[in-house]
Formats: C-alpha cells, sequence, structure tokens
C-alpha cells in the first residue's frame, strides 16, 4: 500500500509498517528539514519527503498523480484561506488517488476543552485556546468548524461511499487501552517544539498577535501538562477531563470519471 500524508506522516507510517510506502507532502521547509531528520535518527527506511504545495502537486510532482492507495489528512484544510483554496486542495489530493483509491480526512469542529490540575493551567489551557480561535480568524483561514462542511465538500468532489464518525472522548477513565495511550503519545507531539507538527501548530498561533515570549511559555506549559496526562494514562491513573468533536470522514476515489 502507498500513502500520501498532508505533512510530516509519522503516523501513518508507524501503522502501516513493514509493508507501507509513506510520502509526506509539506509547504513548510522547517518541517520538512526536522522529518528528514527524525527519520534519520529511527531508521525509517520507506518514509519519504518532499517538500512542495498539496495545491500545485500536479505541476510539482507529476509522477506521483494516480499512484496512491490511500490520501490521509489531519487538521490541514482549515489552515488554508477561504478563498476556494479547500476545493482545489480536496481535488488535487483526489488527483493523487488511483481509481478506487480511499480518502481519510480529519478537521476539527472546534469544541474543544481542557481541564487542569489547577486554577493556574484552567487559564493557561483557556488562554491557548483563545490564541487558537484568535489566530485563525485573524488569517483569514478557512474554518475551524470545517468538521461540519466536510461531508458535503467531498460530496461535491465526486467522492463515494462517504462515511463519517465523530470521535467524542468520554471523561478518560482508567483502564485504558494501549491504544489509547499511543493515540494521545502522538496527539501530544504537536506541542513539541521540535516536532515537525509544531511549525504549522506556531504559524497559526502568530497570527494572534501574541508575543513570541507569551506563545514561548504557554506552548511549553501545555506540553507538559500533557506530558503529565500521559504519564498518569500510562500508570492507569485517572486523567483530568478531555474533550474534543473531530469528525473524520471516510470515501472512495470513483473508479472512473
Amino acid at each position: 500500500m502507498k500513502y500520501l500524508s498532508w505533512a510530516f506522516g509519522r503516523q501513518i507510517y508507524e501503522r502501516t509498517q513493514p509493508k507501507g510506502e509513506v510520502i509526506g507532502i509539506d509547504v513548510n521547509e522547517e518541517a520538512i528539514r526536522t522529518g528528514r531528520e527524525i527519520n534519520r535518527e529511527l531508521g525509517h527506511t520507506n518514509h519519504k519527503m518532499y517538500l512542495g504545495d498539496v495545491m500545485k502537486m500536479e505541476d510539482q510532482f507529476p509522477e506521483l498523480m494516480g499512484s496512491f492507495d490511500a490520501v490521509i489528512e489531519c487538521g490541514l484544510l482549515c489552515s488554508l484561506k477561504d478563498d476556494g483554496s479547500v476545493e482545489k486542495a480536496i481535488k488535487s489530493l483526489l488527483n493523487a488517488l488511483k481509481p478506487g483509491g480511499k480518502i481519510c480526512f480529519m478537521e476539527s469542529e472546534n469544541k474543544y476543552e481542557v481541564r487542569g490540575s489547577s486554577e493556574e493551567m484552567d487559564q493557561i489551557l483557556d488562554r491557548w485556546n483563545e490564541l487558537r480561535v484568535k489566530g485563525f480568524y485573524n488569517r483569514n483561514l478557512s474554518d475551524v468548524r470545517l468538521g461540519r462542511r466536510l461531508p458535503n465538500l467531498l460530496h461535491e468532489s465526486g467522492v463515494k461511499n462517504i462515511k463519517v464518525y465523530v470521535y467524542t472522548p468520554p471523561v478518560w477513565n482508567p483502564p485504558y487501552s494501549e491504544e489509547m495511550v499511543r493515540l494521545y503519545e502522538d496527539n501530544i507531539r504537536r506541542f513539541d517544539r521540535r516536532d515537525p507538527v509544531h511549525a504549522k501548530l506556531r504559524s497559526i498561533f502568530s497570527y494572534s498577535k501574541a508575543s513570541e515570549e507569551e506563545l514561548n511559555r504557554l506552548s511549553d506549559k501545555v506540553f507538559e501538562y500533557h506530558k503529565e496526562i500521559l504519564s498518569r494514562m500510562e500508570k492507569g491513573i485517572m486523567s483530568p477531563i478531555h474533550l474534543q468533536l473531530f469528525p473524520t470522514v471516510f470515501g472512495t476515489k470513483p473508479l472512473s470519471n
């Protein structure tokens, strides 16, 4: 199986080995550089990363078009400007698929709540989410609640067999499955300044007009907090409430137009 990931694609790689081939495409040079460095350190041999624009794949990577068995996208369509770019990106990703290929798109509904272990942490988490939303709107991005529109957008693009699953974790009580622990471990990487995903996260937050000093302080605090939750999960200890509505949409590219 050959997978296309918009961005790094580490989670896809780790879940598809030893037979899966993963190609990640990202417009962020720092994300690509860091991702390649991590791949070398971890010895990933079947994971390639290319610097490029997903919306310009036909021009930049014509040899890749129509070659993928599956395309994975997570939380990036909502980072595009509301000028037709979302529809253009969807079309480009679909063109990269083989006929009958599968898509998996995940976009937030922006209904998010994390309660901390103290009043101070509650204030930090509330400020973090406030800056996230402000960053989206100040940058005139598509929609922080794009998840609700995604099924219709894919239907209009010709995607078949559309299915929607809404991931809404309850209060996270032990015992925790290995998959849930691993999912959370993957999730907190976006708060790690060394991780490629963090560069994209910070690019959105920079439009909130917050100072670099505040962003550094908040991201470090949130990262440490989520590491604490992960440690609790690994030990089977009760974790704070963590809720997020996150529609995941699956579909199939038609065998013919």
